[in-house]
């Protein structure tokens, strides 16, 4: 009848979610368009969570493989080098001689093709990498109701 389809889907549902939440991975997204990096940072919290950011080695990698070849602004910038949450950057893959703020407007970051990164003028237009966040299973449903 139509509640036990009801209860079967609920179940479902909390099995999808309970494996969404044990995949513990930032999913990227490479966005096409020419924005500078504030207006990147925007577009990422209106339609995902933020400019990517990167914590490791392992997600490094992953970042790459969203990229296809461009470079593209992740969610690094300086003074001190932050990420664009305001958390301290602990994990860094820059390019060699960099960052060298060049001009003294160099403050935001971008990856290149080859995993290095390197920083840039904000003001610039350029692609960019998004992220959805780690699913927060709690905000999505609470366990007790499955």
């Amino acid at each position: 009848d139509g509640r036990q389809l009801d209860q079967q889907a609920q179940r479902l549902t909390c099995v999808h979610l309970s494996l969404a939440a044990i995949n513990d991975q930032k999913q990227y997204y490479l966005i096409e368009q020419n924005r500078t990096w504030e207006d990147a940072q925007s577009y990422c919290r209106a339609n995902h969570t933020d400019l990517a950011m990167i914590e490791n080695e392992e997600e490094n990698r992953n970042v790459t493989s969203a990229r296809r070849g461009h470079e593209a602004w992740i969610g690094l910038y300086r003074e001190p080098w932050m990420w664009s949450d305001g958390r301290k950057s602990s994990f860094k893959n820059w390019m060699r001689r960099a960052p060298d703020n060049q001009y003294n407007r160099q403050h935001c970051a971008v990856e290149h093709p080859d995993h290095s990164w390197d920083d840039q003028d904000c003001s610039l237009q350029g692609h960019f990498i998004c992220q959805g966040g780690k699913t927060n299973l709690n905000s999505l449903r609470n366990l007790s109701d499955c």
